[in-house]
């Protein structure tokens, strides 16, 4: 899965800086309205006295725990559009699809392995947080681009929603 970045040119300044401009976004990604599972895009433009263009967009097939209402903003009407396209994609590519599962690891972070592993500690965890090198986590595939080699991440921390699969708990009948 070798990922390769290639310089792209900005040429899109209205209010952010973008290699392509808005219907140059809107003609690429707009097929995948279906596949993400929009069924409404409504402009919202003008429901307050800013007048700023907001658009949302509404995905009633995603995943539990998920947003299915999104929004998206711009400076013009345009730029709001695809904003709401765009973040309704990101969403709805962070979900786990069916077999995604099937190709997590389940193991600590100490344990050898083929492929390194980005240390749990090295990603922005919560106070609360009980994760350690023993902790056994879902792992995943990824790329860092850095060193450009495949690695393993912790797969809560690029599914969303996340929801352990593992039964792990102290009675059978917590656990199912």
């Amino acid at each position: 899965m070798k990922i390769e970045l290639k310089r792209t040119p900005k040429r899109y300044f209205l209010d952010t800086h973008r290699a392509f401009t808005p219907t140059e976004t809107w003609g690429e990604v707009e097929r995948l309205e279906e596949k993400v599972g929009i069924k409404k895009i409504d402009d919202l433009t003008g429901l307050d006295k800013l007048g700023l263009p907001v658009f949302s967009a509404s995905r009633p097939g995603a995943e539990e725990g998920a947003r299915s209402v999104h929004a998206g903003k711009g400076l013009t009407r345009e730029q709001a559009r695809v904003s709401v396209l765009m973040e309704a994609i990101e969403r709805y590519s962070a979900e786990i699809k069916q077999g995604d599962r099937a190709k997590f690891l389940f193991e600590p972070y100490d344990s050898y392995g083929a492929k390194e592993k980005v240390e749990p500690a090295s990603l922005i965890l919560s106070t609360l947080s009980t994760v350690g090198p023993s902790s056994k986590l879902e792992w995943c595939e990824g790329y860092d681009i850095l060193r450009d080699e495949e690695v393993l991440v912790p797969a809560n921390a690029v599914f969303h929603p996340f929801v352990s699969n593992r039964g792990a708990r102290r009675e059978r009948r917590q656990a199912v």
